[in-house]
């Protein structure tokens, strides 16, 4: 508020804008103003009167200013003598303190009365406490502080407060100039400005001796300050130069429970009979109840010290037994009850100070009369109760009741009623807060009695409490609590909101038998007076569950009748036999302490808030500076209160004094003793010895305050003596001594004074030197850093260790712990106590209980209780118990029950109406993997039962076995039920839950009752269904015939298309290998044998004549010399085979001189030189051949024929018997002997055809026997397909009879595959080559075959190189007698003819089941089995090439017939077994053709390219020796080409016929020419003896001109060579035989014969 010229400005402070003014024009100033509590009455000063405005301020929207208008002008004050300088309101508004000049007046509201008024004559300014009862005025001249008490409670006449005489006091050293003062809000402290020393704040606790608390220094003048806010924790000072601003700092003291270890301070007020006591007056009297003495008053010199008595008014009435009194501090009555000898029940007396407050006056004021009533007979041991509110008292008596007493109409008191409610004596007795319950005790039988006093006309006992020790009871003023001091059980706490029923929230047993309690501090804590033991225990209850003991005070045997606190709660009075025993309880010296925790990380102490627990396993320091007084105080010793008695440090706490820190390695002996679980925290005590100098004035005394005075110089005296004895040390402290020794009598010598005031003096004396130490004590909590934080699910274990022990147990027939894999942790699981136990890194722990241990329970969570066990190495083992329904066990999942979820049979039967399934159908279905609850799936296992109607007992496997337990099983097999079989007709995925399995026709009818068991190790559950096995259902039937005709549709479609179909898939293996090359402008041929049934025929032949020949062994074979016809053509064989006998040896015995020389150009294209595989192939080779001619020349040996003997000639003896392999080696000689000529080894027609006249061969073909008159025009016929074909067949089977010889060829089939760019299928290609140019048309053969060209030096060359490797095993001269000896056995011409027929196709190679034969040369079907031939040529231009051509769409096709001419390509067929294309192409006709043969099926039977070129190379081979066909033979200079007369053959080699030069190059040149006209004569005559034997049935042989040509051509016979690889025979009765071809013959001119 501002005042101005104008009047009363009002602010807002917050917004700092004017709010509302009061007009006031017509004064020219309004300098003073205050204003009531309410805001609703302002008190101004106007012409030196006090005028009063009531007014109601209503604030305006957005704090716009608006006018207080006056509306009622109160009576004015009248002007005081002096001009008034402020005004102010007391605390009540009902008076008003008006100041000026030096004189305060006191005036009520009305202004109409004038009360006290007091004055000092250097006053030149006050203060009144917030509180209104402190008046503090300001001695600038003296530089003192005048104070003053206004007593609110006494009043004079007029109704105004009273006000105190004046003290003054200065309790600073220094002096100046008073500027200004200060209240703060609590009045706990004032703030005085001092010129010159800043700004003093004195502590005004005690409002009569405040002390100097802390000085805020700077030099300038304070002129004004001011506390800002509420709080009040900021204010500002003004001084000549600036405004400064000063905060609060928070600091922590140690003021905070009750000081009961200052026992050396103790004093005794010697006092019998003393019962009962309560301090009044401000604590300057003491009531005291003295039993029959009555009671008496004392009262103290000073307050603040109440153990100097300066009196002692004691009221000794008669007929008295006050064992209790009542005091009412508003009206200032006593009450106190009567003697059972007087007619009384209760004597009122009221206490009147007068104009002394000091010493009151008692005067009876009313006796309550019993009247006619007996009660006075009864009562003893009476004591007296006020109600919290002063409206009841209630008063006990020694027979079974209690009276109680109206007392709200002051000075009135009404007896209510007298209760009669109880068989035994009431001894003490209390009354709760709200005045409906009465609790009484008896002590005789140990009860405590509820009264309801609700209704006052009925007041009722509601209930009786018995316990074993009955002592009192006090009710709670604050709170809704009663405190029953039970004897020897201690101290209950009941709820008063519960009566009458009992309900006990806490109980704390103390040493001996309780006899009184005092709650004081705020009802926090509890002092209780007992009997045995303690004198005075000290209790902490401001934790209503946690009650302990904080101190206790034992005197040797005292013991504690009764206590009482002084009026500030500072000081307690101990009433026992000996008097009353003074104790202070408040704390003089102020200490700050900072308590600091280390921080491991940084390593550095960290401050932490005051009320901070100090967790074991963490290191602490606590800092002590001591703030107030200041001056000299020091910390000398530091104790710890342990066990309620001060011992020394122990040893995880230490004291530095240079430094005042304690240091406090927090360990779990803080926690105290107990007796079953250790506390959670616990409070600890330090004590802190604190002494201060003594100085020379501190024995000043003053009459007023300690009865006696001494001097300035006389205090020096004193100081002087006790520094002569030694009790004060040179740096005036007390020694340590003198405080274990205080008890001892000082015995001053002191000038002035008469024995008993020394005696006094030297007691003042000790009590001063006493009050310089002090025992200070600091709090502190151990707490075990080992909890469990259930609010924190990550981490739940808390402790300053890094490994812990973790057990959860239950009672086992609860529940159990699920066993599962803990990572990083070590566990153990007891089923047998029910406990799971952990032991790791807490980290571990935690994170275990965060991913949550699996519970699975028996019964109702809410009845499993879980005991948690913790260990730690540094706390105390933590247990805690909590109900698993608790949310505190978050960290434990319950693992539920395996349950049924979805019934099997539904499930079944969405897949399967009603559970059937059909014939010859599969089972596939699919079980939801929710069919049953379960809470971790991973552990459930399924095990499969069946319903075994036979009882059957399927064996259990061990799987089985160690998933359910053996009862179980036992129960389902006595139900029936057995595991399903392995070899069950359904089958069980037990990952998946997947049935499966097929239904046969042997299930028809069948039910089978299933039971799947789902079992996750604690929990079973099972759940039945059932399958039902029946016929093929209608719509599958319908399927299946649709299915049927739809197979059958296709079958058929695919029967008639099935030559696209073949067409499709084999259009690139049909005749892909092979494609003709034909040059422009010359004559083309292409002849294509067809051979349809021949070859099976001439087959059925050879099988026949080896059927004869097998079952005819002997008579073929082994005839004897007797009866053995030789004929000439065999007698000419043998004869020419040992002229080429002795030609070879002598060739033999030439060669094995000379060295072997090596030759491989001629395979060079083929293999590398030094590859592997062909010098294996070769070693095995030459190793078989020497074995081979060992075994023979061994056989020879046997049946003593020698080398020039040739087998076939050679006859068995009579008698004699030879070896099966002896006999088969025989039987072979003589089967090539029967059917070759002797000279070429060429297959013999002749010889052939004798053999089967002679034992008349037939064979079978379509059921029809074919006998040899039948074939044998077809035989012999050269133009006839059944003539090659037998040929074919028949020199297969020789090779195979000749092992040299079939070894050699099967060795050039593996030598050549070797080469890996070639076609294995075409090996044959490197020797022989189809002719397809002829001179004419007119010029091709008569023959169903072409003619072909065979380079017979390139299969020299390679025979010659194959020789020449260098082989480690052989030397040349070795190697050189078996290649000689292998001339003699090989025969290279069957060697070539195989290979011819090869190339022709006349043999089939094998083949697969769908692919038909095709070859270049010839037809394998029936001639009218042909159904066209398509010339095929390229589109020129196409779109979607690929894909056309995948379909054979992307050619267009001319057909080919007889006589029909689109190309140049012409058609001609011979003879029904032949085809034949030719034509000669131009120039313009370059394009590719491609030729595709059909058969009536529409299937291409064959298919080649023909490349049209302006050059061709037609040799066989660019690395052979054989030249290009010759167009005739006069345009070559080598030998005529030769055709044989059934195999138009033209060959091409070296002139080169020299013997010796054939020797030394190692070459295999066949020197056939000799022997050509023999041999060619021989065969074309063959032909026509058969026609002309058919006819004249006379055989027309020239026996005579075949002689002569036979000898002719020994003559001119030069070498036979032949080669063989020994590769081993097997000759099998299924054996298909290869076609055999006559070798090549050739003419020799006469000159070469010479």
């Amino acid at each position: 508020m501002s005042v101005n010229g104008q009047g009363i400005w009002i602010y807002s402070y917050q917004n700092k804008t004017l709010v509302a003014k009061l007009l006031a024009q017509q004064y020219q100033d309004i300098p003073i103003f205050c204003v009531n509590q309410n805001n609703s009455i302002i008190y101004s000063i106007i012409d030196q009167s006090i005028q009063s405005f009531k007014f109601q301020l209503q604030t305006p929207y957005n704090y716009s200013s608006q006018n207080i208008y006056l509306q009622t002008n109160l009576n004015s004050s009248p002007a005081i003598g002096a001009p008034i300088q402020k005004i102010l309101l007391d605390f009540s508004e009902k008076s008003l303190f008006i100041y000026g000049g030096t004189q305060i007046a006191v005036q009520n509201q009305t202004f109409n009365e004038v009360g006290q008024t007091i004055q000092h004559p250097t006053m030149s300014d006050f203060e009144i406490s917030n509180n209104r009862m402190w008046i503090y005025g300001i001695d600038q001249i003296n530089c003192v502080i005048l104070i003053a008490n206004v007593q609110s409670v006494y009043f004079n006449t007029q109704g105004v407060s009273l006000i105190s005489t004046w003290k003054s006091t200065w309790p600073y050293s220094a002096k100046s100039s008073i500027i200004t003062f200060k209240f703060t809000k609590e009045d706990n402290y004032f703030m005085v400005g001092l010129k010159s020393f800043g700004v003093l704040v004195f502590d005004a606790t005690d409002k009569l001796n405040p002390q100097l608390y802390f000085q805020i220094a700077f030099s300038e003048l304070p002129k004004f300050f001011e506390f800002n806010g509420y709080l009040q924790n900021q204010f500002l000072i003004s001084d000549s130069q600036a405004l400064l601003f000063y905060s609060q700092r928070q600091i922590n003291l140690n003021q905070k429970i009750p000081n009961l270890f200052n026992l050396h301070q103790q004093q005794l007020i010697p006092m019998s009979q003393a019962s009962r006591c309560f301090s009044i007056n401000n604590g300057a009297n003491l009531i005291v109840s003295q039993s029959t003495l009555g009671f008496s008053l004392l009262q103290f010199y000073d307050k603040s010290q109440p153990y100097n008595l300066k009196a002692n008014v004691q009221l000794n009435l008669q007929n008295v037994n006050y064992q209790d009194v009542v005091f009412d501090s508003n009206t200032q009555s006593l009450y106190g009850p009567s003697a059972s000898t007087s007619k009384n029940l209760m004597d009122y007396f009221k206490l009147s100070y007068g104009d002394s407050s000091n010493s009151p006056q008692i005067n009876l004021l009313q006796s309550i009369s019993a009247g006619s009533s007996n009660f006075q007979q009864q009562q003893e041991l009476s004591n007296i109760y006020r109600s919290k509110d002063g409206n009841l008292i209630l008063q006990t008596y020694g027979g079974n009741g209690f009276l109680l007493y109206d007392s709200s109409k002051y000075p009135q008191l009404n007896q209510i009623k007298m209760n009669v409610l109880f068989n035994y004596t009431v001894h003490q007795a209390d009354i709760t807060k709200d005045n409906k319950w009465i609790i009484c005790t008896q002590r005789q039988i140990g009860s405590y009695g509820i009264i309801s006093i609700q209704d006052l006309t009925n007041i009722t006992l509601q209930n009786l409490w018995r316990t074993s020790g009955v002592e009192g009871v006090v009710t709670s003023s604050i709170d809704n609590y009663v405190y029953l001091y039970d004897g020897s059980k201690g101290i209950s706490i009941l709820d008063s909101q519960s009566l009458p029923q009992i309900k006990v929230i806490n109980n704390i047993k103390t040493n001996g038998w309780v006899s009184y309690i005092n709650l004081f501090k705020g009802e926090n804590y509890i002092l209780a007076a007992t009997y045995s033991t303690d004198l005075i225990t000290l209790i902490d209850i401001k934790d209503k569950q946690n009650l302990f003991v904080v101190a206790k005070i034992q005197m040797g045997i005292e013991n504690g009748n009764s206590s009482c606190l002084s009026y500030d709660e500072k000081y307690i009075y101990i009433l026992n036999e000996s008097g009353i025993k003074y104790l202070p309880l408040n704390t003089n010296n102020q200490i700050y302490f900072q308590l600091s925790s280390y921080n491991k990380a940084s390593k550095q102490f960290q401050e932490i808030g005051n009320q901070s627990f100090l967790q074991i396993g963490q290191l602490y320091a606590i800092r002590f500076i001591v703030l107030y007084p200041n001056q000299g105080n020091v910390i000398t010793q530091v104790f710890y209160y342990n066990n309620l008695e001060k011992i020394a440090l122990p040893s995880w706490i230490s004291f530095d004094s240079s430094s005042n820190m304690v240091l406090i390695n927090a360990q779990r002996e803080g926690l105290g003793k107990f007796i079953n679980n250790p506390p959670q925290s616990k409070q600890n005590i330090l004590l802190l010895s604190v002494q201060r100098q003594v100085q020379q004035t501190d024995f000043i005394f003053d009459s007023d305050l300690n009865g006696i005075q001494t001097t300035p110089d006389q205090s020096i005296q004193i100081f002087q003596q006790l520094q002569q004895r030694g009790t004060i040390r040179r740096d005036n402290y007390l020694v340590s001594s003198f405080f274990e020794t205080s008890s001892s009598n000082l015995n001053l010598q002191i000038n002035g004074f008469s024995t008993s005031q020394q005696q006094t003096i030297s007691n003042l004396v000790l009590m001063r030197l006493q009050q310089t130490l002090e025992f200070v004590p600091i709090l502190f909590q151990i707490q075990q850093s080992l909890q469990l934080n259930y609010q924190n699910p990550s981490e739940i274990i808390n402790t300053y260790s890094n490994q812990a022990t973790l057990t959860l147990s239950v009672d086992k027939s609860s529940g159990q712990f699920v066993a599962k894999q803990y990572k990083n942790a070590i566990f153990y699981l007891n089923d047998t106590i029910g406990s799971l136990s952990f032991e790791g890194s807490i980290q571990n722990l935690n994170k275990i209980l965060y991913q949550k241990v699996i519970f699975y329970a028996f019964q109702e969570l809410s009845q499993i209780s879980l005991q948690i066990t913790v260990q730690d190495n540094i706390n105390y083992q933590l247990n805690q118990t909590i109900l698993l329904s608790d949310p505190k066990s978050q960290f434990i999942q319950q693992k539920i029950p395996v349950k049924l979820n979805n019934p099997l049979q539904l499930q079944i039967n969405n897949f399967l109406p009603n559970g059937v399934i059909y014939l010859l159908s599969s089972l596939n279905i699919q079980f939801n993997q929710n069919s049953f609850q379960v809470t971790e799936p991973y552990y459930v296992k399924y095990v499969l039962f069946v319903q075994s109607n036979d009882k059957q007992q399927n064996a259990i496997n061990s799987q089985n076995k160690s998933l359910l337990e053996s009862s179980y099983l036992e129960t389902q097999q006595n139900l029936g039920f057995v595991p399903l079989a392995d070899n069950d007709w359904v089958q069980f995925d037990t990952i998946n839950l997947k049935l499966t399995g097929y239904v046969d026709i042997s299930l028809y009818q069948q039910v089978g009752t299933y039971k799947l068991v789902a079992f996750d190790g604690y929990s079973y559950a099972e759940d039945t269904f059932q399958l039902k096995v029946q016929g093929l259902p209608v719509s599958l039937i319908l399927i299946l015939v649709i299915v049927l005709l739809l197979i059958l549709v296709i079958l058929i479609g695919v029967f008639n298309c099935r030559s696209y179909v073949y067409n499709f898939f084999y259009q690139k293996k049909v005749g892909s290998a092979y494609e003709e090359k034909v040059i422009i402008n010359k004559f083309f041929v292409k002849k294509i044998g067809i051979i349809g049934d021949e070859l099976t025929k001439a087959q059925k032949l050879l099988d026949s004549i080896i059927t004869v020949m097998r079952n005819n062994k002997d008579q073929v074979f082994f005839l004897s010399q007797k009866h053995q016809h030789m004929s000439e053509s065999v007698q000419d064989d043998i004869s020419i085979k040992k002229t080429i006998k002795e030609k070879n040896t002598f060739f033999r015995n030439q060669l094995c001189n000379s060295e072997l020389p090596v030759h491989r150009d001629s395979l060079d294209d083929i293999l590398e030189q030094n590859d592997k595989k062909k010098q294996q192939l070769i070693k095995n080779f030459i190793q078989n051949v020497q074995n081979k001619l060992d075994i023979e020349k061994e056989y020879r040996r046997q049946i003593q024929v020698d080398d020039n003997k040739y087998i076939s000639s050679f006859q068995i003896k009579q008698g004699k018997t030879l070896s099966s392999k002896i006999e088969l080696w025989i039987i072979k000689k003589k089967i090539l002997a029967f059917f070759t000529d002797t000279l070429f080894k060429n297959i013999s027609i002749d010889k052939i055809w004798a053999f089967l006249q002679k034992h008349k061969v037939c064979y079978i073909y379509n059921d029809q026997t074919i006998a040899p008159h039948q074939y044998g025009l077809y035989l012999q016929d050269p133009t006839n397909v059944f003539y090659y074909c037998f040929l074919s067949c028949m020199s297969e089977f020789l090779l195979k009879m000749d092992d040299f010889s079939f070894l050699v060829y099967n060795l050039l089939i593996k030598i050549i595959n070797l080469n890996p760019k070639k076609d294995k299928r075409q090996w044959y290609d490197r020797y022989v080559k189809v002719m397809i140019q002829y001179p004419s048309i007119t010029e091709i053969s008569s023959t169903p075959f072409p003619d072909v060209e065979f380079n017979e030096k390139l299969i020299k060359s390679d025979l010659d190189q194959i020789f020449n490797e260098d082989i480690a095993e052989f030397k040349n001269q070795k190697l050189l007698e078996i290649k000689y000896q292998l001339l003699q056995n090989i025969n290279l011409n069957i060697i070539k003819q195989v290979i011819i027929s090869q190339k022709l196709g006349i043999l089939r190679t094998k083949k697969n089941n769908f692919q038909k034969y095709f070859c270049e040369s010839s037809l394998h079907v029936q001639p009218i089995q042909i159904n066209l031939i398509k010339c095929l040529i390229d589109k020129p231009s196409m779109s979607c090439k690929q894909l056309k051509k995948l379909f054979l769409m992307d050619k267009q096709y001319y057909t080919l017939q007889k006589n029909v001419n689109f190309l140049w390509l012409k058609l001609d067929i011979r003879n029904t077994n032949c085809l034949i294309l030719y034509g000669t192409p131009s120039f313009y006709e370059q394009q590719g053709l491609q030729i595709r043969i059909y058969n009536k099926s529409k299937q291409i039977i064959s298919q080649f390219e023909i490349k049209i070129g302006t050059h061709i190379d037609f040799r066989l081979d660019s690395n052979s020796s054989t030249q290009k066909i010759p167009q005739s033979p006069q345009q070559n200079n080598s030998r005529p080409r030769i055709l044989s007369s059934f195999s138009p053959l033209s060959v091409s080699q070296n002139q080169n016929n020299s013997p010796v030069a054939s020797i030394k190059k190692l070459s295999f040149n066949i020197e056939e020419n000799i022997i050509y006209n023999y041999q060619n004569q021989r065969t074309k005559s063959a032909f026509q003896r058969l026609q002309n034997q058919q006819s004249t049935n006379v055989n027309n042989q020239n026996v005579n001109q075949k002689n002569i040509e036979r000898k002719k051509n020994l003559e001119r016979v030069h070498q036979n060579s032949s080669f063989e690889e020994n590769f081993t025979c097997e000759t099998n009765d299924d054996y298909k035989p290869i076609v055999i071809y006559e070798t090549q013959q050739k003419k020799l001119k006469n000159k070469e014969y010479i």
